[in-house]
């Protein structure tokens, strides 16, 4: 039997997401699979499969729960495109997966990867963080996302801080840039991700 864990906040994508892969693992390896959508170090260590619903720049962030993992693969639900950036050390072996691709490029992709598990010859844990390529941003720029969190517009941090606007424009769309995001919608979302998962590691 297959555990596998199943971040994901959409019960209809989760659902979806159920029936794809019992089907999926049954019918290309013959085996049955046991779902868990509770995010515990216990299931992160046990699972054979961790699907993380990512949001746009979410990639790029730290996951230092990953570590706990012993075994299987992990795949990220993505709408972005995939980008020439690496991943943090945490989680660099994942496959990610468009939400809008096809279910046969979807089975692709998880067949390969799970081959890929199968033929190899041990799992290999990251253990340390040391050298790994996490975006960071500057104190400052923490500062400024802090505010912009909160609704504050950009002239309203800039009075705060006692800068003029233009710098306050420039290092908000660096960070975008950073963390390749599209606009204020992407940026917004990526801050309340942050937010809600109390994330902060990013920002040393």
């Amino acid at each position: 039997m297959l555990k596998v864990l199943i971040n994901e906040s959409d019960v209809m994508f989760r659902r979806g997401m159920y029936y794809f892969l019992s089907d999926f693992f049954y019918q290309w390896f013959n085996r049955h699979v046991e779902f868990f959508t509770d995010y515990t170090p216990e299931n992160i260590a046990h699972a054979d499969v961790i699907i993380l619903s990512l949001c746009n720049g979410e990639r790029y962030t730290c996951f230092p729960e990953l570590r706990l993992r012993q075994k299987g693969i992990i795949i990220g639900l993505v709408d972005e495109k995939a980008s020439s950036e690496r991943s943090p050390f945490c989680f660099a072996d994942i496959v990610y997966i468009m939400r809008r691709e096809s279910l046969n490029e979807i089975t692709r992709k998880l067949t390969v990867a799970w081959r890929a598990w199968l033929a190899g010859e041990g799992f290999s844990q990251y253990i340390t963080c040391f050298g790994c390529k996490l975006i960071k941003i500057t104190p400052q720029q923490r500062k400024i996302l802090a505010s912009l969190h909160v609704k504050h517009s950009v002239k309203d941090v800039a009075e705060n801080m006692c800068v003029n606007y233009k710098t306050i424009s420039a290092h908000k769309y660096i960070v975008m840039r950073k963390f390749r995001l599209k606009n204020d919608y992407d940026l917004f979302h990526f801050l309340d991700m942050l937010h809600n998962k109390n994330i902060t590691r990013i920002f040393l």
